[in-house]
């Protein structure tokens, strides 16, 4: 992690990463940082090093001379704009996925929640429990309740006890149907693009979603 306790030697002088990253911090840097266009990294500098001179001032300021801006920090602020700037890429990137998957349903005349349910039963077993279908979807017990009933109430659903307060979902003959006709047809065009990559992109693809999937799954549980 670039947050992790590792010392810089600079001189005499020892610091942390952490220190280094919450002093940046006060003092407007990281926020500069966040304000770059990735797509144009020439463009960061002006501003970069407008609040860099800032920076200098206030640690130039400090009692301990050892602690003036130095080519150390240089590199780990720079190196830490790398890592912000390609992570809010990745966050854009998500996003517009999740947009397609929203204009998907909009275009198939369905709600996000009821396009997830028919989407993860199309392609998976024929009956799942509610539960597993809030796990798959992401979408709140509540929210993917009340969709369950609307679809069972228009001949899409069937709806069984499935143990405890569970409830157990299956596609009628008509719920197919509108699934053939909609999420499948989207299906094949992720299998398309799926299919486009070699088997060791397909892992990769897979290993790291895995990896960050179950890591913040983790670390949101430490909060």
């Amino acid at each position: 992690m670039f947050l992790e306790e590792q010392t810089i030697a600079e001189g005499d002088s020892f610091f942390s990463r952490k220190q280094i990253f919450i002093f940046l911090c006060r003092n407007g840097v990281i926020q500069c940082l966040l304000r770059v266009d990735i797509q144009k990294p020439d463009s960061f500098l002006p501003s970069f090093w407008n609040s860099i001179k800032k920076f200098t001032a206030c640690m130039s300021q400090t009692a301990d001379k050892n602690y003036i801006f130095n080519a150390s920090v240089c590199r780990i602020t720079i190196a830490l704009y790398h890592s912000m700037k390609a992570f809010q890429e990745f966050n854009r990137i998500d996003g517009q996925i999740q947009r397609s998957y929203h204009e998907a349903a909009v275009k198939m005349g369905l709600p996000d929640s009821e396009f997830w349910i028919l989407y993860v039963l199309a392609t998976n077993e024929p009956e799942m429990l509610q539960t597993e279908l809030t796990a798959i979807t992401g979408v709140s017990k509540t929210t993917i309740n009340s969709a369950l009933k609307k679809m069972e109430r228009a001949g899409l659903l069937e709806l069984t006890p499935g143990g405890g307060r569970n409830t157990c979902a299956r596609l009628t003959e008509i719920g197919h149907q509108l699934a053939e006709k909609t999420v499948c047809r989207l299906v094949a065009l992720e299998n398309r693009i799926y299919e486009s990559w070699s088997p060791e992109e397909q892992a990769m693809l897979i290993q790291l979603n895995r990896d960050y999937s179950e890591k913040l799954a983790a670390m949101i549980g430490e909060l």
